[in-house]
């Protein structure tokens, strides 16, 4: 990247401002992934920052990551809850109120980058027992793409039961498409020193609504 930065100085005919490694610092989303190594990523990153510092064209330039995901996504956890579930053929399928119209990530619905890896948890039965061929969580939304998945290892869930969708600080409500056949938009709540504060009410179906005029004919 440093050479092809070097090319593009020499191009423009000026020092470059600022290098801007773009995102992608590692979520681990699966169970068996590691944490990112940040020490020793720092590391590996000051030898080459040093072996290229010294060149007139980077003189102030600025270095830049974009972390967003990285920094935030195990803070916030998308809470849906179940509405049906049904036994068919030995496997164990749940529907919720909220899909992909309120995580559209979750449901591997945002391209090739994030895939269908967010872990799951009932969280009304944390200490149930999972079903051997585990469970198809989908959404209300009356489309294929609306699935957070088809093999989860979910305690069996029963109507009423809150699932949890972990890593859900980063890209969840402000990346869906709230509104989606007019269901409502869920509700964002902050925990902070054990207390829950209501940040954003949830929607109602008749906000699709909102905003129109009426017609006088």
């Amino acid at each position: 990247m440093f050479d092809i930065a070097l090319e593009a100085a020499d191009h423009a005919g000026h020092a470059l401002e600022m290098i801007d490694f773009g995102g992608g610092f590692g979520v681990p989303y699966f169970e068996k992934t590691s944490e990112f190594d940040l020490d020793r990523f720092g590391e590996g990153l000051r030898e080459v920052v040093s072996s290229y510092r010294s060149d007139p064209r980077l003189e102030g330039c600025r270095f830049l990551f974009e972390l967003g995901r990285y920094l935030v996504a195990d803070a916030g956890v998308y809470v849906t809850r179940v509405v049906d579930v049904k036994e068919t053929r030995g496997k164990t399928f749940a529907v919720t109120d909220g899909g992909m119209n309120h995580h559209l990530t979750a449901t591997g619905n945002m391209g090739q980058v994030f895939r269908k890896a967010y872990p799951l948890l009932n969280l009304t039965r944390m200490d149930g027992a999972v079903p051997e061929e585990g469970v198809a969580v989908a959404g209300p939304c009356c489309t294929p793409l609306d699935s957070f998945g088809n093999n989860i290892p979910l305690a069996a869930p029963e109507v009423g039961d809150l699932i949890g969708v972990f890593y859900s600080g980063a890209y969840g409500y402000s990346a869906s498409n709230l509104g989606f056949l007019s269901h409502p938009s869920p509700a964002e709540v902050l925990l902070i020193g054990g207390e829950a504060v209501l940040l954003r009410a949830g929607g109602r179906p008749e906000d699709v609504l909102n905003g129109q005029k009426a017609l006088t004919l």
